[in-house]
Protein backbone atom coordinates (compact mmCIF):
# COMPACT_ATOMS: atom_id res chain seq x y z
CA UNK A 1 0.00 0.00 0.00
CA UNK A 2 0.74 3.68 -0.29
CA UNK A 3 1.53 5.48 2.50
CA UNK A 4 3.02 9.18 3.33
CA UNK A 5 6.54 9.28 3.86
CA UNK A 6 8.08 11.19 7.32
CA UNK A 7 10.66 13.87 6.53
CA UNK A 8 13.01 14.44 8.89
CA UNK A 9 15.65 17.56 7.67
CA UNK A 10 18.06 17.73 10.06
CA UNK A 11 18.60 15.84 13.00
CA UNK A 12 21.52 16.24 15.80
CA UNK A 13 22.23 14.79 18.45
CA UNK A 14 25.58 13.12 19.85
CA UNK A 15 26.63 9.86 20.85
CA UNK A 16 30.41 8.98 21.86
CA UNK A 17 33.16 8.31 19.00
CA UNK A 18 36.37 10.08 20.66
CA UNK A 19 36.70 11.07 24.21
CA UNK A 20 39.04 13.98 25.13
CA UNK A 21 39.31 15.45 29.00
CA UNK A 22 39.00 19.42 29.60
CA UNK A 23 39.32 20.16 33.43
CA UNK A 24 37.69 17.28 34.38
CA UNK A 25 35.00 17.31 31.89
CA UNK A 26 34.84 14.36 28.94
CA UNK A 27 34.46 15.91 25.67
CA UNK A 28 33.38 13.66 22.41
CA UNK A 29 34.56 14.51 18.99
CA UNK A 30 32.88 12.87 16.21
CA UNK A 31 34.12 11.29 13.44
CA UNK A 32 32.22 12.52 9.98
CA UNK A 33 32.61 10.93 6.84
CA UNK A 34 35.45 12.87 4.83
CA UNK A 35 33.23 13.90 2.11
CA UNK A 36 31.34 16.84 4.14
CA UNK A 37 31.96 19.68 3.14
CA UNK A 38 33.84 22.46 6.19
CA UNK A 39 32.68 25.36 6.74
CA UNK A 40 34.51 28.25 5.18
CA UNK A 41 33.00 30.79 7.57
CA UNK A 42 33.53 29.42 10.87
CA UNK A 43 36.36 27.18 12.77
CA UNK A 44 34.77 25.61 16.36
CA UNK A 45 36.96 23.93 18.91
CA UNK A 46 35.77 22.33 22.21
CA UNK A 47 38.26 21.60 25.14
CA UNK A 48 41.29 22.37 22.75
CA UNK A 49 40.18 20.07 20.17
CA UNK A 50 39.07 20.93 16.86
CA UNK A 51 35.34 19.74 16.09
CA UNK A 52 34.29 19.75 12.12
CA UNK A 53 31.87 22.38 11.34
CA UNK A 54 29.64 21.50 8.89
CA UNK A 55 28.48 23.37 5.65
CA UNK A 56 24.64 22.06 5.59
CA UNK A 57 24.34 24.01 1.94
CA UNK A 58 23.32 21.99 -1.15
CA UNK A 59 26.60 19.50 -1.50
CA UNK A 60 28.08 20.36 1.71
CA UNK A 61 26.47 17.85 4.08
CA UNK A 62 25.36 14.93 1.55
CA UNK A 63 27.06 13.37 -1.27
CA UNK A 64 24.00 13.80 -3.95
CA UNK A 65 21.73 16.27 -2.83
CA UNK A 66 19.90 18.45 -5.68
CA UNK A 67 21.30 22.03 -5.69
CA UNK A 68 18.45 23.47 -6.64
CA UNK A 69 16.70 22.20 -2.98
CA UNK A 70 17.66 23.83 -0.08
CA UNK A 71 14.74 23.50 2.45
CA UNK A 72 12.56 23.82 -0.55
CA UNK A 73 14.04 27.53 -1.32
CA UNK A 74 16.40 28.41 -4.26
CA UNK A 75 19.67 30.12 -3.51
CA UNK A 76 19.13 30.01 0.31
CA UNK A 77 21.52 29.82 2.74
CA UNK A 78 21.28 27.69 5.62
CA UNK A 79 23.14 27.80 9.41
CA UNK A 80 26.98 25.97 9.52
CA UNK A 81 26.63 23.50 12.11
CA UNK A 82 29.04 22.13 15.01
CA UNK A 83 27.76 19.25 17.11
CA UNK A 84 29.97 17.74 19.80
CA UNK A 85 29.28 15.46 23.14
CA UNK A 86 30.15 16.87 26.61
CA UNK A 87 29.90 15.79 30.35
CA UNK A 88 29.36 18.79 31.82
CA UNK A 89 30.99 22.49 31.11
CA UNK A 90 33.55 23.03 28.36
CA UNK A 91 35.59 26.07 26.84
CA UNK A 92 34.58 26.38 23.38
CA UNK A 93 35.98 28.78 21.09
CA UNK A 94 34.87 30.25 17.52
CA UNK A 95 36.85 31.96 15.04
CA UNK A 96 35.42 33.70 12.34
CA UNK A 97 37.19 32.94 8.92
CA UNK A 98 35.41 35.88 7.23
CA UNK A 99 37.34 38.59 9.13
CA UNK A 100 36.72 40.20 12.64
CA UNK A 101 32.76 40.83 13.61
CA UNK A 102 32.23 44.26 15.07
CA UNK A 103 29.98 42.60 17.59
CA UNK A 104 28.22 38.80 18.28
CA UNK A 105 25.46 37.95 19.63
CA UNK A 106 24.74 34.33 21.14
CA UNK A 107 20.98 33.05 21.48
CA UNK A 108 18.98 32.50 22.82
CA UNK A 109 19.74 35.84 24.73
CA UNK A 110 17.15 34.93 27.89
CA UNK A 111 20.15 32.69 28.51
CA UNK A 112 22.65 35.06 29.62
CA UNK A 113 25.76 33.15 27.92
CA UNK A 114 28.94 34.74 29.16
CA UNK A 115 31.42 34.99 26.53
CA UNK A 116 34.53 37.34 25.29
CA UNK A 117 35.39 38.21 21.91
CA UNK A 118 39.11 39.36 20.52
CA UNK A 119 39.47 40.33 17.22
CA UNK A 120 37.70 36.78 15.10
CA UNK A 121 37.78 34.84 18.01
CA UNK A 122 34.79 34.03 20.10
CA UNK A 123 35.06 32.14 23.58
CA UNK A 124 32.17 31.29 25.58
CA UNK A 125 31.67 28.47 27.97
CA UNK A 126 29.18 25.70 27.19
CA UNK A 127 27.09 22.75 29.11
CA UNK A 128 25.88 19.68 27.69
CA UNK A 129 22.54 20.40 26.21
CA UNK A 130 23.61 23.80 25.53
CA UNK A 131 21.97 24.68 21.81
CA UNK A 132 23.14 27.97 20.90
CA UNK A 133 22.91 30.37 17.10
CA UNK A 134 26.20 32.52 17.39
CA UNK A 135 25.40 35.42 15.11
CA UNK A 136 27.84 37.69 14.03
CA UNK A 137 27.27 41.81 13.47
CA UNK A 138 23.69 40.87 12.92
CA UNK A 139 23.46 38.28 10.56
CA UNK A 140 20.80 36.36 11.11
CA UNK A 141 20.65 34.53 7.51
CA UNK A 142 24.24 32.73 8.31
CA UNK A 143 24.39 31.95 11.60
CA UNK A 144 26.46 29.14 13.31
CA UNK A 145 24.89 26.58 15.02
CA UNK A 146 26.64 24.42 18.25
CA UNK A 147 24.81 21.39 19.57
CA UNK A 148 26.62 20.25 22.82
CA UNK A 149 24.85 16.59 23.28
CA UNK A 150 25.38 14.33 26.29
CA UNK A 151 28.25 11.50 26.12
CA UNK A 152 25.73 8.69 25.48
CA UNK A 153 28.86 5.78 25.09
CA UNK A 154 25.69 3.10 27.07
CA UNK A 155 23.21 3.77 25.08
CA UNK A 156 25.28 3.63 21.70
CA UNK A 157 26.45 -0.54 23.09
CA UNK A 158 22.99 -0.60 24.20
CA UNK A 159 21.46 0.02 20.78
CA UNK A 160 24.41 -2.57 19.19
CA UNK A 161 23.29 -5.04 21.29
CA UNK A 162 19.49 -4.92 20.70
CA UNK A 163 18.57 -7.18 17.86
CA UNK A 164 15.62 -5.25 17.08
CA UNK A 165 17.86 -1.76 16.63
CA UNK A 166 19.59 -0.96 13.10
CA UNK A 167 22.53 0.87 14.09
CA UNK A 168 24.28 3.29 11.67
CA UNK A 169 27.81 3.66 12.89
CA UNK A 170 29.64 7.03 12.52
CA UNK A 171 32.42 7.89 9.69
CA UNK A 172 29.92 6.77 6.45
CA UNK A 173 27.54 8.73 4.18
CA UNK A 174 24.58 6.34 3.87
CA UNK A 175 22.64 6.85 0.53
CA UNK A 176 19.51 5.61 -0.45
CA UNK A 177 15.78 7.05 -2.09
CA UNK A 178 14.31 6.21 1.56
CA UNK A 179 15.09 3.51 4.62
CA UNK A 180 12.30 1.36 5.13
CA UNK A 181 11.63 0.11 9.02
CA UNK A 182 12.96 -3.10 8.74
CA UNK A 183 13.69 -2.69 12.81
CA UNK A 184 11.37 -1.28 15.42
CA UNK A 185 14.33 1.25 16.17
CA UNK A 186 16.61 3.01 14.16
CA UNK A 187 19.75 4.44 15.97
CA UNK A 188 22.05 6.85 13.94
CA UNK A 189 25.60 7.37 16.08
CA UNK A 190 27.43 10.70 16.06
CA UNK A 191 29.65 10.99 12.61
CA UNK A 192 27.00 9.01 10.32
CA UNK A 193 24.98 10.35 7.88
CA UNK A 194 21.79 9.61 6.07
CA UNK A 195 21.07 11.34 2.53
CA UNK A 196 17.23 10.26 2.33
CA UNK A 197 14.00 9.74 4.31
CA UNK A 198 12.36 7.32 6.27
CA UNK A 199 9.25 5.69 4.81
CA UNK A 200 6.84 3.61 7.58
CA UNK A 201 4.51 0.84 7.04
CA UNK A 202 2.27 2.51 9.71
CA UNK A 203 0.63 6.14 9.96
CA UNK A 204 1.37 5.70 13.34
CA UNK A 205 4.60 5.84 13.12
CA UNK A 206 5.12 3.04 16.41
CA UNK A 207 8.80 2.99 15.94
CA UNK A 208 11.91 4.79 16.99
CA UNK A 209 14.52 7.02 15.67
CA UNK A 210 17.43 7.72 18.52
CA UNK A 211 21.08 8.65 18.35
CA UNK A 212 23.62 11.66 17.26
CA UNK A 213 23.70 11.64 13.72
CA UNK A 214 22.44 13.59 10.60
CA UNK A 215 19.29 12.45 8.51
CA UNK A 216 19.51 14.97 5.13
CA UNK A 217 16.06 14.75 3.13
CA UNK A 218 16.41 17.92 1.10
CA UNK A 219 16.20 16.28 -2.19
CA UNK A 220 13.09 14.28 -1.05
CA UNK A 221 10.23 14.83 -3.86
CA UNK A 222 7.28 15.09 -1.42
CA UNK A 223 5.24 13.95 -4.87
CA UNK A 224 6.78 10.71 -5.15
CA UNK A 225 5.19 7.48 -3.82
CA UNK A 226 6.18 4.85 -2.19
CA UNK A 227 5.24 1.14 -1.88
CA UNK A 228 5.81 -0.56 1.43
CA UNK A 229 5.67 -4.44 1.88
Amino acid sequence: MKNPSIKLLFVFSSLLWTTFSFAGTDCEIYNWPESLKASSRYAVSAAGKDVLVIDVNPGGCSVTPDPAINMGVKNADEPNVALFGADGTVEVKVKFLTGAPEKVEVRPLGKEYKYSLSGDELTLKLKTYDRVSVEADGNIDAPLFIFVNPIEAAALEAAKKDPDTKVYTAGKVYSSDCFKFYSKKIYIQGGAVLDGFFLHKSATFDSEINGCGIIDSRAWDKNTAFDIH
